[in-house]
This record gives C-alpha cells, sequence and structure tokens, in this order.
C-alpha cells in the first residue's frame, strides 16, 4: 500500500509538471508574437521619419497628423476659452490659415470685407483709405500776393485736385500753412493742375506772383 500510494503521488507531481510545461510553452510563445508585434511598430514608426532634404511621395510616404484640420465651413463649434489647446486650420489646397494681427495689442485683428477685401486704415483715426469717395466739393479761391488758404484741414478727405485758372500768374501752392514764393510744395504755372497726394487731410495754403485768376479746387469726401 505505501508504495501504490507513492506511486500515486509520483504520476500527480508528473501531470502537474507537463501541465506547467505547457503553460510555461504558451508563455514563451506569446512574449515572442508580442515581440514581433512590438518590432513591427518600431520598424512602422521609423519609415514615417524621412532624412533631412528626402523627397516626400503624396499618398506613398507617411505623414505624423500635427493637428491641422480643413475647416471651411462656418459652424457653431466649442467656443474656446483662453488659454485652451485646439487644432490648428488648413484650406483645401494645404495652405495654413492665418489672421494678421496688431503686435501689441491681443485679439486685434485686420478685416476682410464680404466682397473678399483687405480693410486697411488710411490713419490712426480709423478712417478708412480705400472707402470709396461719396461727395465732391468744389469750390474756388481768387489769387492773392499774400498767402491764402485754399483747404482748411479736413480728416474726411479723400482726395483733391487743383488747376489754376489764370493766364498769367505762377500760383505756390503749400501743403501746410503759409506758403510763400520761397516756401511751397509745388509751383503751378497758368493753367497746371495738381492732384492731392493720397490721404493728405491737413491745411492747404496758396500765394501768386500776381493777383490774376482763380484757385478751382475739388475735394472729396
Amino acid at each position: 500500500m505505501p508504495q501504490q500510494r507513492h506511486r500515486g503521488e509520483v504520476d500527480a507531481l508528473s501531470q502537474l509538471l507537463q501541465k506547467l510545461a505547457a503553460t510555461f510553452k504558451a508563455m514563451v510563445d506569446g512574449l515572442t508574437t508580442l515581440i514581433a508585434s512590438v518590432a513591427s511598430l518600431i520598424t512602422s514608426s521609423t519609415e514615417t521619419h524621412k532624412p533631412d532634404n528626402d523627397p516626400f511621395t503624396q499618398d506613398t510616404d507617411k505623414v505624423d497628423v500635427a493637428g491641422f484640420v480643413l475647416d471651411e465651413v462656418a459652424g457653431p463649434g466649442a467656443a474656446l476659452t483662453e488659454n485652451d489647446a485646439s487644432f490648428g486650420r488648413i484650406d483645401s489646397k494645404h495652405a495654413m490659415v492665418m489672421v494678421i494681427e496688431d503686435p501689441t495689442t491681443r485679439g486685434r485683428k485686420a478685416t476682410v470685407t464680404a466682397a473678399g477685401e483687405l480693410l486697411v486704415s488710411g490713419s490712426g483715426s480709423g478712417t478708412t483709405g480705400d472707402t470709396p469717395s461719396t461727395a465732391g466739393a468744389v469750390t474756388s479761391v481768387a489769387a492773392n500776393v499774400a498767402s491764402v488758404t485754399l483747404l482748411a484741414s479736413n480728416t474726411s478727405r479723400r482726395q483733391a485736385s487743383f488747376v489754376n485758372d489764370s493766364a498769367t500768374a505762377t500760383a505756390y501752392l503749400k501743403l501746410g500753412a503759409t506758403a510763400s514764393t520761397s516756401s511751397y510744395t509745388t509751383k503751378m504755372r497758368p493753367g497746371a493742375q495738381y492732384e492731392l497726394p493720397h490721404r493728405y487731410t491737413g491745411i492747404i495754403d496758396c500765394i501768386w506772383d500776381i493777383a490774376s485768376g482763380n484757385m478751382r479746387i475739388t475735394e472729396l469726401t
């Protein structure tokens, strides 16, 4: 009886060892498969990194997403708050969508009109320099050998033109106050025309060498 019991214990131990061996083999096989999968992933990841100046083949070479999304359709979306992280935008031609912003004041951005035109300010006052003129005022100032004012300062002025309507007098027009024959911007012979430089809105004075004729003025606002 003791020998039979001893033989039974040996058989039970042998069966247990066989099961342990099978389990260990399965674990080794699984680990081998896992190592092969990890190696494949590493190889695949390495393939996405190209050497410097290496050509890129579209639809073939792999790329890593850098956080940009095609987004050209207006929609509600989730409103972002200060310091939120989000994706950048690209258009259908893969170009980044960017804005022009004041370097000092955050959130002050350039405006694009409904016609697709960039709105450009002509002065610090915020007057739009490219806004078409809607009014023109025509006036005349008689020639004078003393300095006279042709146009007072006008921040709404878009443009102005001047014609020295005289057969004999030469006009000395000045972009500024108090013109003279030695302090002027342009010298206008009889019949000459002068177009004001874009967006000058200050005072304009003039003096003639003889008091004959008139300055014909058109101011656009």
